[in-house]
C-alpha cells in the first residue's frame, strides 16, 4: 500500500465523514448524541453494578445496596469463570440474549426466543452484518438498500463501506418527515433501474427527525416490504425517548404479528437496539433480533460476528442492565426512577426551548419533535455563503456549520451528513444535555447567526469544512486462548482502577490504595465530563492513551522513537486486522488479493480473510524445519498466477506453536518482504510470554529501524497487540492497538475515514493504557502487581512444562516444549481404524478432517475444549491447547486427555 491507488476501491469510495475538528475545550457537542459527554450523569445502579463485576470484592461492601450486589452476582454467574475478562460466544451471553428475549415478549406480547437475538458491539456493527449478506453483485448489477432521506449520519459511510448502493426515499417535511408508501413506490422504480434493491432501511423514532411512525404507517410499510420481497432493516434506538404524552412506540415486530399471516409468517426483518438508549454508548454493544430468517442465514450472521471473536464482555453487561430494570420494592428503584425522571424532564424542556429560540432566529424553522434526542430545524443559508460554498465546491450547509464551531465552539451536524443535497439546509443538534449546557449554545447560536445576516463570513472555514476526520464435569475450554476462562485471575490493580473509573464515588474509598485512586482520576480527567459512558474522544483512540502506548513501544526497543498519530486502538486485534485486510482486498472478483502466510497461523485468521475477500497463501514448511527462503519465493511467485500478492503476515510468537524468531530470522523476512514488495502485517500479542533461558523478545520495528535506511525508511510495516496477551488476559474487554511503520499518509488518512463513523469503547482503553504503563516501583500497588505478574508467568511456565511431559506420555503423541505464547501444539498418531471412520463418518462430509472428530468426542465425553490443527493451517494431526490456566484446572484437563486417549487407542487398536 504504497500509495491511496493500491487501497480496496470500495474503501476510496466511502465518503468522508462531514464533521469537524472538535479540540476546543470551551467547545460544545450537539453533533454526537453522546449523553454524558455533554454532562448527563450516568445512572447510578448501572455503574455500581458494573464496578462490583469488574473488581468482584466489591461485593463485600455494605456500602452497595443489596440488589446492586445480588445483580452483579448474578452477572458475574453468567460470565466464563466468573470474569468480565473472559471471551463470550459470539452472538453474546445466553443470559443476557434470555434478557433480552424477555424484555421483547414484556414490550410487544408476542413471544421471542433467546436464539434469534444476536448482540453486536453495537447497532452499527449487528447493521453491518445484515448489510454484508446482501452485498455483492448479480452480474454487474449492485444490490441496494432503501434509505431515508434524512437518515442516520452514519448510514451512508456503512452502506458504502459494505459495497451496497444507497436508494433515498424522501420523507414528508410537511407531515412531520412521514414515510409514504408512494414514495417508497416511486424510489424502488427509481432504484431498479441500476441495481437490485434489497431491503429497506428504517428509522422509529427517526433519527435525525424524531418523528414516531403510527400504527397504520407500520402497517403500509410492512405491506410495501413484504408485495416487493424486501427486507425489513428497522433501527428502534430511541423507542424509549417518546416525550409527547398522545404518542405511543410500537415496535416493528408487535405491528408485523398483529398483522397475523401471511405477513407475521414470511416478512423478513432485523430490528436494532443499543445502549447508546441510556448513554453508555461508551461501552459499544446493542442487539438484533432476526423474525422470520432462515436458519442457514442465521447461521451466517454467527459466523460473521465470529471475526469479531466476542463483543465486549462490559457491554454485555449494560444491555443487560438496560433491558432487565429495577422493580418497585428494589432498594435502588426509587433512585432509579428519580434519575429516570429527570432525564426525560430535561429532555421536554430542552426540546421546547430550543424550538422557541430557533424560530425567533430570521430564516431559520424548527418543528417540535416527538421523540428521540435531535433538532432538525432547516436554515435559509445567507447569499454570500452560498457563493462561496459554490467557490469551494463544499455544500453550503457545511460552510455555515463549520463557522459556527470556529466562531462560537458549538459543534452541529450539517444536512449533507443525513443524504444527498436537496437544496434545502438543515442541521441537527442533539437536546439531551444539561439544561444550562444548552442554553449556553443557544445563545452561541444566536449571536452567530445574528453577525452571519450583519457581515460576510470568512472564508477561511471553508478549507475547514471539507476536512475529514459434560453436565457433572466443569467444562475447560482450552482451545479459544482465553485464560480468565480457564481459570488464571485477573490483575488486582487493573480491575480496582477500571472499578473506580466506572464508579467515581470510589474515589473517595481509603480501602483502595492511593495510586489506583490517583492513576483512574488520571484516565478520568482525559474522558469527556470524566466519565467512561461517553463516546471515545477520537476515533482512533484517546490521545493520552495513544501517548502511553507510544512511549512503551519506545521504552520496549530500546529508544526507538514512536509517533502517537501511527497508533490506532480498535476493538482488538481481530478489528485491526479487518480493517487493514479491508484496504489490502482488490474489490474485485476478477484478480483476488492474497496474504501470505509462513507456517501456522491463528484459528481466527481464515475467516478474517473470507470476510475481507482475501486469499490465504500458506507456505507449510515440516515442524522440525526453518523456512526455506527459497521454497517462500517458489510459494509466491506460483501465487501470482492466480492472485495480486499484497502482504506478508506473521505471527511472533507464533499462535499455536510458540515458536519466537530470531533477529536473524526476521532481517530475512524483512528482506523476503522488501524484495517481493509485500506489506508486513506482524501479531505481537504473546511478546509478554517468553519462556526458556536465552530467549528474547525482539519486535519486528526494533529490528527494522536496526538494518539500516535501505529498509528502515521503505520496509511498510504494520504491528499489533491487545489486552488478550499472557499476562493481562483481559480478552472480554475487547481493545488493541496497531502501529504504521512507513505508511503513505494518504492510506493512513483512508483508515481514519474508515473508522470515522465508530467510536472504540472507552473501557478497554483505560485497561490498555494500564497494561502499557503498569505501577512503578515505589507505588504503593508495584508490590502486588509484581508479585501477580510473576505468579502468571510462574504458572505459564509450570503448565507448559507439566503439558509436555504428560503428553509425551501419550500413546502416538509428541509434543515441543513452546519458546513462547499460551499454547501447546502436539502432534498424533491416532489408530487406522479411527481414521477410516472418520473418513467413512457424516463429519468428514462436512468437510472436517480426522482431528475435528477427536476434538469433538474429546468435548462430548470428558468436557474439554481443544482446537483441531486444521484450523492453523496443519496438514498433520494435531490439536491446539491453551496453558494459560490455573494449575489446577490444567492438570484436570490432563487427566481426562490422558484417560480419554487411552480409551481411545484401547477402543481402536
Amino acid at each position: 500500500m504504497t500509495s491511496l491507488e493500491l487501497v480496496n476501491p470500495r474503501v476510496r469510495r466511502i465518503r468522508a465523514s462531514t464533521c469537524f475538528p472538535s479540540s476546543q475545550d470551551e467547545m460544545i457537542d450537539l453533533i454526537s448524541g453522546d449523553f454524558q459527554k455533554a454532562g448527563m450523569k450516568p445512572f447510578s445502579f448501572v455503574r455500581q453494578v458494573l464496578a462490583c463485576c469488574v473488581y468482584p470484592h466489591l461485593l463485600e461492601y455494605q456500602t452497595f445496596n443489596v440488589d446492586v450486589r445480588e445483580r452483579a452476582q448474578t452477572l458475574l454467574d453468567a460470565c466464563g469463570e466468573r470474569s468480565v475478562g473472559s471471551y463470550t460466544d459470539s452472538s453474546g451471553l445466553d443470559n443476557v440474549r434470555q434478557s433480552v428475549a424477555d424484555f421483547i415478549t414484556s414490550r410487544d406480547g408476542v413471544p421471542c426466543s433467546a436464539s434469534n437475538i444476536f448482540i453486536a458491539g453495537g447497532s452499527q456493527r449487528a447493521l453491518m452484518v445484515m448489510v454484508k449478506l446482501l452485498a455483492g453483485t448479480e452480474g454487474d448489477v449492485p444490490m441496494g438498500v432503501l434509505t431515508p432521506e434524512p437518515s442516520p449520519h452514519t448510514l451512508p459511510m456503512l452502506l458504502d463501506e459494505a459495497g451496497v448502493s444507497l436508494e433515498p426515499y424522501v420523507l414528508n417535511k410537511e407531515q412531520g418527515w412521514a414515510v409514504h408508501v408512494d414514495e417508497l413506490n416511486r424510489s424502488l422504480s427509481a432504484a431498479r433501474v441500476h441495481c437490485k434493491p434489497k431491503a429497506i432501511f428504517i428509522s422509529n423514532p427517526s433519527n435525525p427527525t424524531g418523528h414516531v411512525q403510527s400504527r397504520e404507517s407500520i402497517k403500509e410499510v410492512i405491506k410495501f416490504a413484504a408485495a416487493e420481497g424486501l427486507l425489513l432493516l428497522v433501527d428502534e434506538i430511541y423507542q424509549d425517548f417518546i416525550f409527547e404524552d398522545m404518542v405511543e412506540f410500537t415496535s416493528y415486530k408487535k405491528m408485523l404479528y398483529e398483522m397475523g399471516p401471511p405477513y407475521s409468517d414470511t416478512t423478513q426483518m432485523a430490528y436494532f437496539h443499543s445502549i447508546s438508549s441510556i448513554g453508555e454508548g461508551g461501552f459499544r454493544a446493542g442487539y438484533m433480533e432476526l423474525v422470520n430468517i432462515d436458519a442457514e442465514v442465521k447461521h451466517f450472521v454467527d459466523t460473521m460476528l465470529c471475526t469479531d471473536i466476542s463483543t465486549s464482555v462490559m457491554g454485555q453487561l449494560v444491555l443487560s442492565l438496560m433491558v432487565r430494570p429495577l422493580k418497585p420494592g428494589d432498594p435502588s428503584y426509587c433512585t432509579y426512577t428519580e434519575e429516570k425522571k429527570d432525564i426525560a424532564q430535561t429532555l421536554r424542556r430542552n426540546c421546547r426551548r430550543a424550538c422557541e429560540v430557533l424560530n425567533n432566529l430570521p430564516g431559520v424553522s424548527c418543528e417540535t419533535v416527538l421523540a428521540g434526542i435531535y433538532l432538525y430545524p432547516c436554515v435559509n443559508v445567507p447569499t454570500a455563503v452560498m457563493k462561496q460554498a459554490m467557490d469551494k465546491r463544499v455544500e453550503a450547509g457545511a460552510v455555515y456549520c463549520a463557522q459556527l464551531l470556529t466562531e462560537q465552539a458549538v459543534l452541529v451536524g450539517p444536512s449533507c451528513s443525513h443524504g444527498p443535497p436537496t437544496g434545502t439546509y438543515h442541521f441537527r443538534l442533539c437536546i439531551l444535555i444539561p439544561s444550562d449546557v444548552l442554553d449556553e449554545a443557544l445563545s452561541r447560536i444566536q449571536k452567530f447567526h445574528q453577525s452571519l445576516l450583519e457581515s460576510d463570513p470568512t472564508s477561511s472555514v471553508l478549507d475547514m469544512a471539507g476536512r475529514t476526520t459434560p453436565a457433572a464435569q466443569t467444562r475447560i475450554d482450552l482451545a479459544s486462548g482465553d485464560p480468565h476462562s480457564a481459570g488464571i485471575a485477573p490483575v488486582s490493580f487493573l480491575r480496582q482502577v477500571l472499578a473506580v473509573c466506572l464508579y467515581p464515588d470510589l474515589l473517595q474509598d481509603e480501602n483502595l490504595p492511593l495510586d489506583v485512586r490517583q492513576r483512574a482520576q488520571q484516565f478520568l480527567d482525559f474522558c469527556p465530563k470524566g466519565s467512561v459512558g461517553v463516546y471515545s474522544s477520537s476515533a482512533v483512540g484517546m490521545p493520552n492513551v495513544l501517548k502511553q502506548i507510544a512511549e512503551f513501544i519506545c521504552r520496549r526497543d530500546g529508544g526507538v522513537a514512536a509517533d502517537p498519530n501511527n497508533i490506532i486502538f480498535n476493538s482488538g486485534t481481530q478489528e485491526n486486522l479487518k480493517l487493514v485486510f479491508k484496504l489490502l482486498s482488490s474489490g474485485s472478483l476478477q484478480l483476488q488479493s492474497g496474504l501470505l502466510v509462513p507456517g501456522l497461523y491463528p484459528h481466527t485468521l481464515p475467516g478474517l480473510l473470507e470476510y475481507t475477500g482475501l486469499r490465504l497463501v500458506q507456505y507449510r514448511p515440516e515442524p522440525d524445519q526453518d523456512w526455506d527462503m527459497e521454497e517462500l519465493k517458489r510459494v509466491v511467485t506460483e501465487a501470482r498466477g492466480h492472485c495480486d500478492m499484497r502482504a506478508l503476515y506473521i505471527c511472533n510468537p507464533a499462535i499455536p506453536s510458540g515458536h519466537v524468531q530470531d533477529r536473524t530470522s526476521m532481517e530475512s523476512m524483512i528482506r523476503f518482504a522488501a524484495a517481493e514488495r509485500l506489506f508486513l502485517l506482524v501479531q505481537e500479542v504473546h511478546q509478554d510470554c517468553i519462556f526458556g533461558p536465552g530467549i528474547e523478545f525482539l519486535s519486528y520495528k526494533k529490528v527494522l529501524r536496526e538494518m539500516g535506511p535501505e529498509y528502515s525508511e521503505h520496509v511498510e510495516l504494520i504491528s499489533f497487540n491487545s489486552l488478550s496477551n499472557g499476562s493481562q488476559a483481559e480478552c472480554g474487554l475487547r481493545g488493541g492497538y496497531m502501529e504504521l511503520v512507513n505508511t503513505d499518509s494518504s492510506v493512513a488518512e483512508r483508515m481514519k475515514v474508515l473508522l470515522g463513523f465508530r467510536s472504540p469503547p472507552v473501557l478497554p482503553q483505560c485497561a490498555l493504557e494500564i497494561q502499557v504503563n503498569p505501577p512503578k516501583p515505589g507505588d504503593p500497588s508495584s508490590p502486588t502487581y509484581s508479585q501477580e505478574i510473576s505468579n502468571i508467568h510462574d504458572i505459564l511456565c509450570l503448565n507448559a512444562r507439566h503439558g509436555c511431559e504428560a503428553l509425551n506420555r501419550l500413546k502416538g503423541v509428541a509434543c515441543q516444549l513452546p519458546r513462547g505464547g499460551i499454547f501447546l501444539y502436539p502432534q498424533l498418531d491416532l489408530p487406522a481404524r479411527f481414521l477410516r471412520e472418520a473418513k467413512m463418518s457424516h463429519v468428514q462430509t462436512l468437510g472436517q478432517r480426522p482431528d475435528d472428530l477427536y476434538c469433538q468426542r474429546f468435548w462430548d465425553e470428558a468436557g474439554v475444549r481443544v482446537g483441531a490443527g486444521s484450523e492453523n493451517g496443519s496438514h498433520h494431526l494435531n490439536i491446539r491447547l491453551c496453558f494459560a490456566a490455573s494449575s489446577d484446572s490444567f492438570q484436570d484437563a490432563l487427566s481426562r486427555l490422558s484417560s480419554f486417549h487411552s480409551r481411545l487407542h484401547e477402543t481402536y487398536s
